[in-house]
Parts: C-alpha cells; sequence; structure tokens
C-alpha cells in the first residue's frame, strides 16, 4: 500500500473514531440534559407540594387565614404534577418509580379539590370577620379552655377547622410519599449522571487510545523505513557505494530506496568502469604509445563503454579548420547527407563540425523533431535511431571528436535508443581521454626534443593542463601557490576549490612514478576528489574515502603523498589531514611563532584530524617533500627550519613574497647541485 493510502487510511481511521467520540459526547449531553430537566421538574413539585401543604396549615394556624392563595397553589401543584408525569423521560427511571409517580397522580387527581375549596371558602367568608386577628386553632383551644365564645359562631369553626384538618391528614400521607419519590428520583438521576461522566471518559480514552495505536502503527513503519532510507544515504553519501537499503514494502518509500540503490550501484559501476577504462589505456599505451592506436582504444572503450552499435573518431586540423575520419567502426552511418563531408568537414558544418567550434557535446536521444541529424526512415540501411557526439577538449582546444550511433530499426525497444544515464557517464571518460590524449601528444614531442628548452617548456605544458588554470580570489585569504617541477614531467599536482558557501578545499599531491603514467594517476585523483567531496565532511573521513576509492580505480599500488586542508575564513577556522609523514607548517603572528602539524594515524592505522583557529595575520603553509627534504652538495637536509625563520623574519610581506623568498633559499641552499625532485607551495595569510 503506497504512503499516501496509509495516512488517508490512518486519517480516516482516527476521523472515524474521533466523530464516534463526538456522536457519543453529543448524544450523552442531551440525555444529562434531559435528565437534569426531570430532575428540575421534580425539584418544582417537591417545592408545589410542600408550599400546598404549608398553605393548608396556614388555614388553621394563621390569623390572616390566607384562603385565596390555597387556589394558586393547588393549580400550580397540579400544573407541575401533570408536567411530571408527562415527562418522557420517566421511562429511564426503574419501573417501581414510575408506578409510585403514576400511582400519586391518580390518587391526588381522585379527590376533589374545588368542592373542598368552595366548603371552607363560603364557611371562611362568614365567620373570618368575627374573629379577626385570632386564627382558627386559637379559637378551638379558646372553646376548649372555657372561654365564652358565641355557640353558632363556635360551631361553624369546628366544622371548617374539621374539614380542613381531615383535608390535611387526607394529603400529608400523598405529601410525603412523594417527598420520599423525589429522593429517589434525585438519586437515581445524580447516579445516571455519573454513570453517563464514567462512561463518556471511558470512552474518550479508548478512542484516544485506539487513535494513537493507529497512528503509531501506520506511522512508525513509515519513520521506520524513513529511517533506513535516511541512514543508507548517509553511507551512500560517505562513499560507502555498496550500501544497500531494505525496505520491506512496496510503496513509494520502498521506491525511493530503489532508485537510490540503483544510484549507488550506477555510481559503483561509474567509478568501476573508469578504473577499467585506465587499466585498458595504460594497456593500450603499454603495447602502441602511438596516438592514432590510442584513438583507436578510446573510441572502442566508448562504444563498450554506452553498448552503441558503431562510431567514429575524427581529427582536428586546427590549421585547415577541417575534420577527418580516422577509424570507424560497426555499420557507422554519417550524420549528414552531403557525400562532400565523407572525407572532410568543414568546422561549423554538420554537427560534428558545430561540436569543433563549440567544444560542447551533443546528445540527440531520437531522431523526431530536431534538425542535427537526418531523420531517415526505419527502412533506410542508412538508419539513425539516436546519436552522441563527443568533442575531446584539452586546454581549451579540441583534438579529437567521437561520434557513437544506434543503428537498430526497432528504437522503440530499450535497447534501441541511448539513455541519460549513457550520456553522463561518457562525460567523465571523454575528460579523461582527452587530458591523456593530449599528454600522449606533448610527451612524444617530450621524446622526440632535443633541445633542453623546448624539452622543459613541453614539460611544462603537460604540468600546466594537470592545474587550475586560475587561483580564486577568496574573501579574507592572501593566497599564492606555485610548483617548481624539475626536469621532465612533473609528479605534484594541486587543486583549489570551494566546498560550500564560505569553504574552501586545497588538496596537494604527489606520486613517484614520472612520466605520463604520474600525469594520468594524478587526473584521477583530481576528478575523484571533486566526486567524492561533502560540504560538511571531516577530512581524516575525506581522506578516507580518496584514498581507497583511488586505488580501487587505478587498480596500482603506487605511493602516493596527499594533503588535504580546509580553510573556513569566515570561521576562522581550518582542518588538516594527510598521509602519513605529510607535514603543515602553522605560523601565529601574535606570537611570532610557528608549529608544525604532522599527518599521523590513530591507534587503528585510521587518518586523524587536525583543526585550528586563525588570528588576524596567521599563516599556513603546505609544501611538497621537494622543498624539506631537499639535499645539497655535502648531504644535509634543506628541512623546515629555514621556512620558519623567514616566516618569523618577514612577517609584514605578502604571500607571493614569501613564497619567492623560500624559493630564492632553497635555490641558493642547492646552487652545486640540479634540482632532482618536484616542488609546490602553497601560502595563505589571514586577513580580518
Amino acid at each position: 500500500m503506497k504512503v499516501k493510502n496509509k495516512l488517508i487510511l490512518s486519517n480516516l481511521l482516527v476521523f472515524t473514531l474521533f466523530t464516534a467520540t463526538f456522536f457519543l459526547f453529543y448524544f450523552s449531553t442531551i440525555h444529562l440534559m434531559e435528565l437534569k430537566d426531570l430532575q428540575r421538574e421534580t425539584k418544582q413539585l417537591r417545592s408545589a407540594i410542600l408550599r400546598y401543604q404549608y398553605a393548608n396549615n396556614a388555614l388553621l394556624t394563621s390569623r390572616d387565614t390566607p384562603i385565596d392563595g390555597i387556589e394558586w397553589l393547588y393549580n400550580q401543584l397540579d400544573r407541575d404534577l401533570d408536567t411530571l408525569a408527562a415527562n418522557k423521560n420517566l421511562s429511564q427511571l426503574d419501573e417501581l418509580t414510575a408506578k409510585k409517580i403514576r400511582d400519586n397522580y391518580g390518587f391526588l387527581k381522585d379527590r376533589d379539590f374545588f368542592r373542598y375549596y368552595n366548603d371552607i371558602h363560603s364557611e371562611i367568608i362568614i365567620f373570618k370577620p368575627e374573629i379577626k386577628n385570632i386564627s382558627i386553632e386559637m379559637v378551638y383551644q379558646n372553646w376548649i379552655n372555657g372561654i365564652t365564645i358565641d355557640y353558632d359562631l363556635y360551631k361553624r369553626i369546628i366544622q371548617t377547622r374539621f374539614r380542613i384538618d381531615e383535608y390535611i391528614n387526607w394529603y400529608l400521607p400523598f405529601a410525603e410519599q412523594f417527598k420520599t419519590i423525589t429522593d429517589e428520583i434525585y438519586q437515581t438521576i445524580n447516579i445516571r449522571i455519573k454513570h453517563i461522566f464514567i462512561q463518556t471518559g471511558i470512552a474518550l480514552i479508548i478512542s484516544l487510545i485506539i487513535s494513537i495505536t493507529v497512528i503509531l502503527f501506520f506511522y512508525s513503519g513509515i519513520i521506520r523505513r524513513i529511517r533506513n532510507v535516511r541512514q543508507g544515504i548517509e553511507m551512500i553519501s560517505s562513499g560507502n557505494l555498496r550500501t544497500h537499503i531494505e525496505i520491506d514494502s512496496k510503496d513509494e518509500l520502498a521506491t525511493m530506496g530503489e532508485n537510490f540503490n540503483n544510484l549507488s550501484e550506477t555510481i559503483w559501476k561509474k567509478l568501476s568502469t573508469i578504473g577499467e577504462i585506465i587499466h585498458d589505456v595504460g594497456q593500450s599505451l603499454t603495447q602502441d604509445p602511438d596516438s592514432a592506436h590510442l584513438e583507436n582504444t578510446i573510441l572502442q572503450l566508448a562504444i563498450d563503454n554506452t553498448q552503441a552499435d558503431s562510431g567514429a573518431f575524427y581529427k582536428p586540423d586546427p590549421s585547415s579548420r577541417v575534420l577527418r575520419p580516422v577509424h570507424t567502426t560497426g555499420s557507422y552511418s554519417y550524420p549528414y547527407d552531403d557525400k562532400k563531408f565523407r572525407d572532410e568537414i568543414p568546422y561549423g558544418k554538420t554537427i560534428l563540425g558545430m561540436a569543433a567550434v563549440s567544444g560542447e557535446p551533443y546528445f540527440v536521444k531520437e531522431p523526431e523533431g530536431q534538425n542535427l541529424i537526418p531523420n531517415r526512415t526505419i527502412q533506410n540501411r542508412n538508419y539513425i535511431s539516436s546519436c552522441i557526439v563527443l568533442p575531446l577538449v584539452s586546454e581549451k582546444e579540441v583534438v579529437g571528436i567521437i561520434c557513437l550511433e544506434k543503428n537498430n530499426n526497432e528504437p522503440n525497444l530499450s535497447h534501441g535508443r541511448f539513455k541519460d544515464i549513457d550520456f553522463s557517464n561518457i562525460l567523465s571518460f571523454i575528460e579523461f581521454s582527452a587530458v591523456t590524449l593530449r599528454n600522449l601528444e606533448k610527451y612524444s614531442e617530450l621524446l622526440n626534443s632535443t633541445g633542453l628548452k623546448r624539452e622543459m617548456q613541453i614539460a611544462s605544458d603537460i604540468q600546466k593542463s594537470l592545474l587550475p588554470p586560475r587561483i580564486p580570489k577568496v574573501p579574507n585569504l592572501d593566497i599564492a601557490v606555485n610548483t617548481y617541477s624539475a626536469k621532465g614531467i612533473s609528479g605534484d599536482i594541486y587543486d583549489f576549490f570551494p566546498v560550500n558557501q564560505g569553504k574552501w578545499l586545497f588538496c596537494m599531491a604527489e606520486v613517484k612514478e614520472m612520466g605520463i603514467a604520474s600525469s594520468m594517476m594524478l587526473v584521477i585523483l583530481r576528478t575523484l576528489l571533486r566526486i567524492l567531496v561533502r560540504p560538511d565532511q571531516d577530512m581524516a573521513e575525506l581522506m578516507t574515502i580518496l584514498h581507497e576509492n583511488f586505488r580501487e580505480t587505478t587498480g596500482i599500488d603506487t605511493k602516493i603523498s596527499i594533503n588535504l586542508c580546509l580553510m573556513e575564513p569566515r570561521k576562522k577556522h581550518y582542518s588538516y589531514s594527510g598521509t602519513e609523514g605529510q607535514q603543515m607548517l602553522v605560523y601565529n603572528k601574535m606570537e611570532n611563532s610557528t608549529k608544525l602539524l604532522k599527518a599521523e594515524l590513530d591507534e587503528k592505522g585510521a587518518y586523524t584530524t587536525q583543526s585550528g583557529c586563525l588570528n588576524n595575520n596567521d599563516s599556513i603553509l603546505l609544501l611538497t617533500d621537494g622543498f624539506y627534504k631537499s639535499k645539497d652538495s655535502s648531504g644535509a637536509v634543506y628541512g623546515w627550519s629555514p621556512i620558519q625563520k623567514i616566516l618569523q623574519k618577514y612577517s609584514n610581506k605578502d604571500s607571493l613574497w614569501i613564497q619567492e623568498a623560500i624559493s630564492k633559499d632553497i635555490t641558493y641552499f642547492e646552487r652545486d647541485i640540479e634540482q632532482h625532485d618536484d616542488r609546490t607551495m602553497f601560502i595563505a595569510e589571514y586577513k580580518e
């Protein structure tokens, strides 16, 4: 089930539960209000019964003999009793209580109140004026005590008193019975209300527990799978490209995990392919160090890498500004119709000539809807279903163009056209091939050169092709970097680039091999560095990943020295890591002192990171061992001491001046012998 459907289902269940709880609360509230209404009516009836009872007693004991209020109170009692008897909520009480109410209701209705009222009212009207300010009961007591009184008047009073007393005695059991009934109703309703509160509370708690359980059931699984994806991504981004994300579901997260597994597998295959390509190119150079042989090897590797059906390698002639096909393979079809371009293609003509001028690759996934290549019919034997044109550019110059084609007459099949991943993978291969081809040409020039000046110039050109064209300007940093090559092709390389806003990475590396092999390995190292670096990566972690991928990619067990220094000018912070034996010098302007950081391995044999803070005018200096391991004619080692003294003595000078001073000093130190090793120096001074 998809994540969206799971979320909808869980939300629907929770909504249903809360809706049911709401209706339960709603109906419980209505039921509560009905019981409260019944309780209120019961209270009114009780009050009416007591007032009516007191009023009848007052006829005997009150001097005013309030006969007029008796009728109003009876009518109020009668209405309240009718209201209670007609209340439908009586059915919610127990049957015995309801029967008592009905019986007493009938008992009161059976007595003719108005006959009683008319009888005593007519009598009281007659004799009341005769006994002003004296109650009926007091008259009766006076007569008993022998106080003289009119006999006829007394007779009427006694008769009236008898009727009132007889009515009170008849009404008293009814009143007491209803007091008991109302007490029972009160108690029953209070119990019912308490039960309603308890039931509603229990239902609400159960609903909350079920809702939380449902949410946890659905969301915990989603969160667990998201955590698996996140952990897998972290491992992949840290360089462990063999990580496989396991997700036991069929939702979008499983698709995401599958996509990341495919991504890691693709990157791994890409690195493996680069390693195989390097191996094959090396084998080709070993067997026949000739540019034509290398060109054919590069074409075959490109075809294998993209599973192309055919391809061609075109050689540019800058003087004539034309391209000439020098190698073709398979059933190659010319991606143009004009036959006069079969042997030579002028720059700017056809898709190949356009690539020679712009230096940009072209990817025609399908022939329909474009005008770069001919849109031939499937039946045409020169049909092209997909095409990739790749210029090999080195030092801003096109040194060759590869044209790859799919000629399958079933282009709707998956293998009938190039994929985006084919185009993406081949670009890295082409960059490496262009540098290799150019270096082979220059190496051949070097071998064929007889003059020392020409030899050094060609070696310098090769070295420059591996280095950044310029050092970027970084706020708050005064940077100077240079490579001093010994005779031949340099074995040193450096790179300096931003890895995130405010973070700059400097890499300095050296291989012991000389010649074109060293150049190839350094190109691989620089390419891997830019692929593997991450913004928040620890330098020791980057060093480990870089070193491991370099060995896996090249398959060559060679001695390589690497220095990595991450600088954060905004935070006044630096981090350093290097292969064993490398060193970095930090100069403290405030104390006019230097500290030499030595790259070491921990007890587990892992690389370590050393960090520090930069104050105003502090400097960082990195050197390859061609400086500090240099020896003079007597065998004395140059070391770090002269460099530290120059920094302390000329701390007011800028980085470029310090660099030249160190270079002149070591040149004087070696004045009697020739430089035998390449040297690279990097200086960065922090300025607020």
